[in-house]
């Protein structure tokens, strides 16, 4: 990981502070700033990165052409209808009208190999990327009317964070970013790309996924297609060989797996779904008897016993289990499978029922986040340690069994 520095010239700045106390790891207190520089459109550095939005934009979609509209026709009106751009980055000075910006900065082999995270675009990237195409437009014409509106005037809102945590940065781009994955997966099932999964899911749990935005099949999901396409991934041998890569994009990356998905890739898990759903679920439900006070620790939510969790299966959970618990022990699962993912090598019930399995894996998971310190419960989702260590000790359970 690299740091680079950007500048450029602001219009105004205001800035908002705060503390964050020390946590019972040990883990230091921070400075948490919140700026908000507006900005000439034509100022804007043309090379910001996209982490940890991590994803290319789309232009060609409805939004993205109404911005650039907006921005060729009305550049006076832009800063009042758009949100602009959200950045995170290691510190924000201004100084004289002068932004100074520092980033972390990781290479996309970083991000895919080592699930590790950069700074830069947290929300904004479809805003970003079209006033970049707009400009360039502008400055390829061989003319230039004095009548014609000017989108370099254009007036940009850029919100500036500070002080974040690396290990945080996947769940926040998630919640700040839940717009863009449905949209993206709402186009996607324009072409019946989604399909193959439609077919799948039986009645009662089709109307708890969401394939597109205000699915009429699924008015009130809790769940989308995102989910369904992260919990393949975890299985994806093809993918992600067991002796070679493990799946941890399915943690940090929703939005490039939902982008770059392909049915064929999925084909022999496809019927397996179910299984997958339902042992995620038992996960979820086994978490809490070995947690202690599930309560307690980062990232679990608790909910009301009248009120509970509605969990994919259908079931019901006093607790919601995030990703860093769960993900790793799913993948380690997928060492039972055979390598085509056609069949599986111990049963899914056997899987669930023998302690010596399922089980095992989630009282190791929960025995190395103890070790760690409890900290942070997306740091520890992003170590490839915990993933590895887990998906070789199913390994050899598997050999066990087939010996």
């Amino acid at each position: 990981m690299d740091q680079k520095k950007w500048s450029f010239p602001v219009l105004k700045a205001a800035r908002w502070a705060t503390v964050y106390p020390p946590l019972d790891n040990g883990t230091q207190s921070r400075l948490f700033e919140d700026w908000i520089l507006w900005v000439r459109a034509a100022d804007l550095p043309t090379d910001l990165p996209l982490d940890p939005n991590a994803r290319h934009p789309n232009i060609t979609t409805p939004t993205p052409r109404e911005i650039a509209k907006t921005l060729r026709s009305q550049p006076g009106e832009f800063v009042k209808r758009n949100n602009g751009i959200c950045l995170v980055t290691r510190s924000c000075s201004v100084k004289d009208n002068i932004a100074s910006l520092l980033l972390n900065v990781v290479s996309e082999e970083e991000e895919m190999e080592d699930g590790r995270r950069g700074d830069g675009i947290l929300n904004g990237g479809h805003t970003y990327y079209v006033l970049l195409n707009v400009l360039a437009e502008t400055r390829n014409k061989s003319a230039t009317d004095e009548d014609v509106p000017n989108p370099a005037e254009a007036i940009v809102r850029v919100e500036v964070q500070t002080g974040l945590a690396e290990e945080d940065l996947a769940d926040i781009s998630r919640a700040r970013n839940k717009s863009e994955p449905v949209k993206e997966y709402s186009l996607l099932d324009l072409g019946n790309t989604w399909q193959s999964l439609k077919s799948i899911l039986p009645r009662d749990l089709r109307h708890r996924v969401a394939f597109k935005e205000g699915d009429p099949e699924a008015p009130d999901a809790d769940y989308d297609v995102g989910d369904l396409v992260r919990l393949l991934a975890l299985f994806n041998t093809q993918l992600y060989p067991i002796d070679k890569k493990d799946p941890i994009a399915a943690y940090t990356s929703e939005k490039r797996l939902i982008a770059t998905w392909k049915s064929s890739d999925y084909k022999q898990l496809l019927p397996h779904l179910l299984e997958f759903i339902n042992l995620h679920d038992e996960i979820v439900l086994m978490y809490p008897k070995v947690m202690g006070k599930p309560g307690k620790v980062n990232g679990v939510i608790a909910h009301d016993k009248s009120d509970p969790l509605v969990l994919l299966s259908g079931r019901s959970s006093r607790y919601f289990i995030p990703p860093p618990f769960t993900f790793p022990v799913l993948a380690a699962l997928r060492a039972f499978l055979k390598e085509d993912g056609s069949a599986w090598h111990v049963a899914p019930e056997v899987l669930i029922k023998d302690e010596r399995y399922m089980k095992s894996l989630v009282n190791e998971t929960w025995t190395q986040y103890r070790h760690s310190g409890r900290s942070s419960a997306a740091f520890f989702g992003r170590d490839r340690q915990v993933w590895r260590t887990l998906t070789l000790t199913a390994a050899l359970k598997r050999q066990s069994w087939v010996s």
